[in-house]
């Protein structure tokens, strides 16, 4: 195999190892709020609505809603109002336009705090970083080898 073409291959490792990083950089988990305050505004949170909940918001989101999943615009005493980027309607994800919703305590079986997740993003960035080093090392390193170049010696 040519020098160069061992070098293609290495550069085409690393912009893969570099995206595959990039996509391992964050891995996110949604995390039960016990007490306390339901999150800040900006913060992104999940709604698990009841079945009131569901009644109640059909008139905004439509029928068989059961999550809704968003940013918090503000927070009140007695509710708390969320710009919707997805909704669930019986399990099935659907992105959603942003429309915000007042969300009241009779509303809601759960509300969960989107939270970065340390250990599965850390182990994912290893397990890419590894496929990355041994994925160039199969391909002869990083191209960067000693080339022997034979014939005569011209006498």
């Amino acid at each position: 195999m040519s020098d160069g073409r061992n070098a293609r291959r290495c550069r085409i490792w690393e912009r893969l190892g570099v995206a595959v990083l990039a996509l391992a950089g964050g891995c996110y988990t949604y995390v039960p709020v016990r007490g306390g305050a339901v999150g800040r505004p900006g913060d992104e949170i999940q709604v698990a609505l009841t079945d009131a909940g569901t009644t109640r918001l059909a008139a905004l989101l439509g029928p068989r809603v059961t999550e809704i999943t968003g940013h918090v615009t503000t927070v009140a005493d007695s509710s708390v109002v969320v710009s919707v980027a997805e909704l669930s309607r019986s399990g099935v994800p659907t992105t959603w336009t942003g429309d915000t919703v007042r969300v009241v305590p009779g509303d809601v079986r759960e509300f969960s705090r989107r939270q970065l997740n340390r250990v599965t993003t850390v182990a994912t960035a290893a397990v890419a970083a590894a496929a990355v080093v041994l994925g160039a090392h199969a391909l002869g390193g990083s191209g960067g080898g000693t080339r022997t170049i034979s014939g005569s010696t011209g006498k």
